[in-house]
């Protein structure tokens, strides 16, 4: 690609404004024009120009700092014959510039605004050779609006450029992959793999339009019916389109895109069994028929889906020992799960994900909670989460039991310990998938009747999206911690910056961590507001304290008092 920078002739010298907006001088202090240059932003060639305007004075309102930036051709005649404004890609034609004070003067009295133009060659549909204009800038924002602020004369050599139709380009479908079944890229379910490179045999930057929209689609070939044809989504087509920066040149003249991928669910197919199916790969333009440029009939089986509740496992190499986790002793279940169901489809849950748990017994009573509470996540302290990958896959999995968490007597217990699973919202659960026995020597629990009052938030800004600005109150809550386990979750309390008192009981073993985490609730990410670890005195008795602070918490009265069970 051949780049030239052109001489500019100019009407008036650079600075000098034709008009001015009242309190507010505008000039052009660079003006710097390229020709025959391509446009990865519109696939074109054409002129491209960067201008430096400078307003003379500050803008103190920073709602009214951004402009968009317009521009116009003229002729000899003084005809308009380019306006961007109305050009066919209008929306994609204006630039939206940012007045700012120079980086290398921050005490400036003055801001600068960089702006781009681009002038496609074809939309100005004239005869190549060297044609004059005069350029005239606009500029605008919500409060005035200032036409032809700047104008320069430039003359444009338009090349000798054959277009060729769409219908002209020819395409070449290489490296192409296809098999079914194949499990897709997030390893949940089977479908049908696609992969292949697309080459132009002719240069694509001179087709009539050089945005190109590749699709694929699936025929029943049987019934005659099509399946689907969707647009290629993945790296390097963005919505289906295809622009010449995608494309890579090699040596043989040609141009090629990098490998794109796809994968078709087995769910999206109608019919279950053995089937004819073609593919067919498509190249269109907008407002054009799609050519179809590769067509293969391929004999797939499409299995029978199976459900969250009909899933099937293989436990095996399950293993019990003492240990422990977090800083607390208890009961350490290891063990390798696999699916035995060739093909999983998740359900209208829209959750693909299990929970595997493990469950204590001393003869036939059941001695460890088992998912309290409707599966609340804060109680998943002997739970596992797994993103589930069919196809045979062993997934080794270590699950924990605590102590204190233990419904026995003190000193030694023989235990029969299961491992289960369930979904996260209790819908369906898989229990006594597999178990062992241990020989425990449980030490000695301890109970504690823990009081939060008084609590207070200290008075600043969380909530900072909130308009009117200042007025961003946090929705604070807590957890109450032993090791990683949360015993206990706090009511939650929206806007505000004080807490109801709040008491409940603990289990620990003697030495455990056991700490307050306070949260402010958000939509999208809850934030931390700060950790304390509870200092309690163990054999000694209980204590109290009051006026402690921590983080974002001002104030806050406790006491921590040992009970016996």
């Amino acid at each position: 690609m051949r780049h030239l920078t052109i001489a500019i002739t100019l009407i008036l010298s650079f600075g000098v404004l034709h008009a001015q907006h009242p309190g507010q001088p505008l000039s052009v202090t660079s003006f710097e024009m390229e020709e025959d240059h391509l446009s990865y932003r519109f696939s074109d060639r054409g002129i491209f120009i960067e201008v430096e305007i400078k307003f003379g004075s500050v803008i103190e309102d920073f709602f009214q700092q951004s402009h968009q930036l317009t521009w116009e051709l003229r002729d000899a005649r003084n005809v308009t014959v380019y306006h961007s404004e109305s050009a066919e890609s209008s929306s994609e034609q204006k630039d939206y510039v940012n007045a700012r004070k120079p980086m290398h003067d921050r005490e400036a009295d003055y801001m600068t605004a960089e702006g781009e133009i681009f002038i496609p060659y074809k939309k100005l549909k004239l005869k190549p050779g060297a044609h004059e204009f005069t350029l005239g800038l606009h500029l605008k924002n919500k409060v005035y609006s200032k036409r032809n602020f700047h104008e320069q004369k430039i003359t444009i050599n338009i090349p000798d450029i054959q277009y060729i139709p769409f219908q002209e380009q020819n395409f070449e479908v290489f490296n192409l992959y296809s098999d079914a079944p194949a499990l897709n890229k997030s390893k949940t379910t089977q479908g049908w793999e696609l992969s292949f490179k697309l080459r132009f045999l002719q240069d694509p930057k001179l087709t009539e339009d050089a945005v190109y929209e590749i699709s694929y689609g699936i025929r029943d070939v049987r019934r005659n019916k099509i399946i689907m044809e969707e647009w290629v989504n993945d790296y390097p087509v963005s919505s289906g389109k295809l622009k010449e920066s995608d494309l890579s040149k090699k040596p043989s003249n040609t141009w090629e895109t990098p490998k794109i991928e796809e994968m078709i669910d087995f769910k999206d197919f109608p019919d279950k069994g053995i089937s004819e199916f073609e593919l067919r790969i498509m190249v269109g333009v907008p407002g054009k028929p799609a050519k179809i440029v590769h067509s293969e009939i391929k004999e797939i089986e499409i299995p029978k889906p199976v459900y969250y509740q009909d899933v099937e496992f293989d436990v095996s190499d399950i293993k019990l020992s003492e240990g422990s986790q977090s800083g607390t002793k208890g009961i350490v279940l290891s063990c390798s799960v696999s699916l035995k169901n060739p093909y999983y489809q998740e359900t209208a849950d829209g959750d693909d994900t299990f929970y595997f748990f493990s469950t204590a017994y001393l003869g036939e009573k059941m001695v460890s909670p088992w998912l309290k509470k409707s599966f609340d996540r804060r109680n998943f302290n002997i739970a596992q989460k797994r993103l589930w990958h069919p196809g045979g896959r062993k997934h080794k999995l270590r699950l924990f039991i605590p102590y204190y968490d233990l419904d026995v007597p003190d000193g030694t217990s023989t235990l029969m310990v299961t491992i289960g699973a369930t979904h996260p919202y209790g819908k369906h659960t898989f229990t006594n998938l597999d178990f062992g026995e241990i020989t425990v020597n449980v030490p000695e629990r301890k109970h504690a009747r823990v009081s939060i009052s008084n609590l207070s938030i200290k008075d600043k800004i969380y909530d900072f999206h909130v308009k009117p600005l200042g007025e961003g109150k946090p929705d604070p809550y807590y957890h109450i911690k032993v090791g990683s386990d949360i015993q206990f979750t706090s009511e939650y309390h929206s806007n505000t910056f004080t807490m109801d008192n709040a008491t409940f009981t603990l289990r620990y073993l003697e030495g455990d961590k056991i700490s307050m985490e306070m949260w402010d609730s958000d939509t999208f990410k809850n934030d931390d507001m700060g950790e304390m670890e509870f200092k309690y005195q163990g054999k000694q008795g209980g204590f109290s304290v009051n006026g402690t602070s921590f983080g974002d918490v001002k104030t806050m009265n406790y006491s921590f008092t040992p009970v016996r069970r």
